[in-house]
């Protein structure tokens, strides 16, 4: 029986890893949140490239429910491929390093609202953001585009 169970167990952790290794460029970043929190106490302004250090050129916010990307493949001429958003309360951001798409992050609506100038799902690395909490409760961080 106890052999049972740990032959269960390796080949739990075999999955997992295998499943682990599959996912490369999409995550929900939880990361994310403690970042921006940490940011928002510390400074009132942040570039999206200290929000997301790692090798990116341009990210795009696909927004709407259940987005598929087509609305930013159409609009800014991008060739890839992502799943649909299987929720009404998620956008992502595509990041691209050139032509090809790096990384994907998922976030919750209500808890990060990226609020970018209208018509625009374009963020380039030093553009900059005012970050605040909406309200006194601390639990919905606000990122807002400054400047041009």
């Amino acid at each position: 029986m106890k052999r049972k169970i740990k032959k269960a167990a390796i080949l739990f952790v075999v999955l997992c890893l295998a499943l682990l290794s599959f996912k490369v460029i999409t995550s929900t970043d939880l990361g994310l949140m403690l970042r921006l929190h940490h940011i928002a106490a510390e400074n009132e302004t942040l570039t999206f490239q200290q929000a997301f250090p790692f090798s990116w050129d341009v990210a795009y916010r696909d927004a709407g429910v259940y987005g598929t990307g087509s609305r930013l493949k159409e609009k800014y001429k991008l060739d890839f491929t992502v799943s649909e958003l299987m929720r009404d309360d998620k956008n992502r951001i595509l990041f691209f390093k050139g032509e090809k798409l790096v990384r994907v992050v998922t976030y919750e609506i209500g808890y990060t609202d990226i609020d970018l100038k209208k018509g625009n799902d374009e963020i380039m690395p030093q553009t900059k953001f005012s970050v605040f909490w909406k309200d006194e409760k601390k639990n919905d961080l606000v990122l807002t585009q400054m400047g041009d």
